[in-house]
């Protein structure tokens, strides 16, 4: 029998105490963005860590993921997928990072 750990209990979350200027353009850039990491996580060389900069107008969004090298990668997209749904709890901070303890999202 196979058994996945995604490995998400959380181990630190922090959000900016500054706002973005434009919510709904840093919103669709943020949704953008990850989604791309996303993908490069599922199509990727490498499986266990992404990179994304989506300079777009006037709410550029710079984002980074990175799994524990020994999580398949089934686990690493469950990992990257919760720590995606708590970094949204930051809302409009122009920046936020997320640790668990299978990946770090920021």
């Amino acid at each position: 029998m196979v058994s996945s750990d995604p490995e998400i209990n959380l181990l630190s979350i922090a959000c900016s105490q500054y706002k973005v200027g434009s919510f709904p353009l840093f919103a669709a850039n943020i949704n953008s963005s990850f989604s791309q990491l996303r993908d490069q996580l599922k199509n990727g060389e490498n499986k266990y860590f992404a990179t994304v900069q989506q300079p777009a107008g006037e709410e550029p969004v710079y984002a980074i993921v990175q799994c524990m090298k020994y999580l398949s990668t089934a686990d690493c997209l469950a990992c990257f997928n919760d720590a995606f749904t708590r970094i949204l709890n930051c809302s409009a901070a122009s920046g936020a990072h997320v640790i668990l303890d299978g990946c770090f999202l920021s």
